[in-house]
């Protein structure tokens, strides 16, 4: 399996587990949700860093650039993240008291995809920028 398929392929198997965990443990959702989001937060950290380590190592970036790359990297990372949690919330809890939790639970999905979308292609664009 090439690593792109398994890049792909993680974030659906833990999608997955949490689906099942919730089905069939209501009780430990909670726990196996707070799991899963520090294994995600932990494999994007490690993607950060991979990203920038191939540049690092052919010697195009300084050990500065390569930590500051990183360091910009994770402060947009966890910019977005805390953008779409927000607004995500937002627009899940206004829809879901009107129109049901499912509406609320699909609003709030959606939200937070297009926001942290929108939000890691500018992040992109200004860690360009800074680190050159």
């Amino acid at each position: 399996m090439s690593g792109r398929r398994a890049t792909l392929l993680i974030p659906l198997l833990l999608l997955l587990v949490y689906a099942v965990a919730l089905a069939a443990y209501p009780a430990i959702a909670n726990r196996v949700g707070n799991a899963l989001i520090i294994v995600c937060l932990g494999l994007a950290v490690l993607f950060i860093i991979q990203n920038r380590w191939q540049a690092f190592r052919l010697g195009r970036i300084s050990g500065s650039n390569f930590v500051r790359a990183i360091v910009l990297d994770l402060f947009g990372l966890f910019l977005t993240i805390a953008a779409a949690s927000y607004l995500g919330k937002l627009a899940g809890s206004w829809l879901g008291a009107s129109f049901g939790n499912w509406i609320g639970v699909i609003a709030g999905l959606g939200t937070a995809f297009v926001v942290s979308w929108s939000g890691w292609r500018v992040w992109g664009r200004v860690s360009r920028i800074l680190v050159g």
